[in-house]
């Protein structure tokens, strides 16, 4: 997958993958439980050589992802992932959420509709569900 990187995202102190184009249009791939980033081995290669930027961060609970705050509530209901989402995003840089793909594994419709409500529409959300 690559190297694990850290950023300040949020309530969060979030690993992720980043790959390809820092440039290309950035393509975000949530994991959903039981799955980890691993999830997108394959595929993120491929966006990557495609010229997209691939986003693959570990959700809260997951990898190297950890909570800022002792005091901050556990919490992981969709709505919060999605949150999170945006805040990786906007910590990365890609604040042109709408020219944004974002591809998810696990209730990716429930995902997908916080995310285009509290970023204005994400332009094509695609819904993955694994084999």
């Amino acid at each position: 997958m690559g190297l694990v990187r850290q950023i300040q995202a949020g309530l969060l102190d979030v690993g992720y993958v980043d790959a390809g184009s820092a440039d290309g249009p950035a393509v975000v791939l949530l994991h959903g439980w039981p799955y980890d980033i691993h999830t997108f081995a394959e595929v993120s290669p491929l966006l990557a050589a495609a010229g997209h930027r691939v986003i693959v961060p570990y959700l809260r609970g997951y990898g190297t992802t950890r909570f800022l705050a002792d005091e901050t509530v556990r919490n992981g209901q969709q709505s919060a992932l999605a949150v999170d989402a945006i805040a990786v995003m906007d910590a990365l840089g890609t604040t042109e959420v709408e020219d944004s793909h974002v591809i998810m594994i696990s209730r990716p419709d429930v995902v997908a509709d916080v995310i285009n409500t509290a970023a204005g529409a994400v332009s094509r959300p695609v819904a993955a569900s694994p084999g």
